[in-house]
């Protein structure tokens, strides 16, 4: 039976403490992923977290703020209407902490870990962690991997409504098997039409969801750094990492546009489209993206070198 590793804990800036857990040696190469919203450390696809194990990396996952077992955020949640009409009248609403900030979270875990630079993969709201470190931290950045996300430009086309208020209800207070059905429904939207999760499988994430302590207002808080952090597509020019753009054909959330424009604005970004994959790392993606991740990792750096400092 597979063993997980530990939880283990540091502290980064301003007093914040990150749970994180490494898989494989720390001899390897670091690979470091960072999850989408709601998603903790813990909820990575077995199969793709021992692919890149297997192929010589070292995979270190973590809890984002506000998630998990890393720092809760105590602020009030905000008044999503509110804070989206805000928006609209062109007014930046306040916010607790933005993606920028969730990206100097993983920085902090970085220098604790006696890193010097990491291969970066961000999956959805972890994408948009990703591109932010990367713009912003270019030499923490080995390469760079950004999967099912966007470069939020506003020219782009909007999260569908269905979708976005499927997003939203998971911000509302309700009792927990409440809370289950609205993720497992909301788990079949996201499914592709050929790498669809199946209904045990979207039971498991929410499951998995909860017992990493969800919480609604959390939720609101992720949200809220999402859309109310201003585009900064026009710092993605200074990734000079090797980059690698995943985008899936019926991702739900975003287009094919979005992983067109995000390649567009990353010097030398490579896009690769899945055809029949929605915004979702179900169990039969795992081959397709784990090889992918991997073709990527060897052009980018064989693993053939120390990472972690003694």
């Amino acid at each position: 039976m597979r063993k997980t590793p530990a939880m283990q804990k540091l502290t980064v800036a301003d007093g914040v403490e990150i749970a994180y857990i490494i898989h494989g040696s720390t001899d390897c190469p670091p690979f470091l992923a960072i999850t989408g919203l709601v998603e903790g450390a813990a909820m990575w696809p077995a199969g793709f977290v021992d692919s890149v194990v297997g192929a010589g990396y070292c995979f270190v996952a973590f809890d984002n703020r506000d998630i998990g077992e890393s720092t809760r955020v105590r602020e009030a949640p905000p008044d999503m209407k509110e804070a989206r009409a805000q928006l609209a009248a062109g007014i930046r609403p306040d916010m607790p902490y933005s993606l920028h900030d969730l990206a100097a979270d993983a920085v902090g875990l970085i220098d604790g870990l006696g890193l010097e630079s990491v291969h970066l993969f961000g999956y959805s709201m972890g994408g948009y962690i990703a591109q932010s470190l990367a713009a912003r931290h270019p030499e923490r950045t080995r390469s760079l991997i950004a999967a099912m996300t966007s470069s939020r430009s506003p020219a782009l086309p909007p999260v569908p409504d269905r979708v976005r208020r499927a997003t939203i209800g998971l911000t509302e207070h309700t009792d927990a098997e409440t809370v289950i059905q609205r993720m497992i429904d909301f788990g079949a939207q996201t499914s592709g039409s050929r790498y669809s999760t199946t209904l045990a499988e979207r039971r498991a994430f929410a499951d998995a969801a909860m017992a990493a302590g969800f919480d609604p207002d959390s939720a609101a808080r992720q949200q809220l750094a999402i859309f109310g952090t201003p585009p900064f597509g026009d710092e993605l020019g200074r990734i000079k990492a090797p980059t690698t753009i995943v985008q899936g054909s019926d991702d739900c959330f975003f287009s094919i546009e979005h992983g067109e424009d995000l390649a567009n604005r990353v010097p030398g970004a490579r896009l690769k489209t899945i055809n029949g994959a929605g915004h979702s790392l179900s169990e039969s993606l795992v081959p397709e993206i784990s090889r992918l991740v991997l073709e990527h990792l060897q052009r980018a750096q064989p693993p053939d070198q120390t990472a972690l400092a003694e």
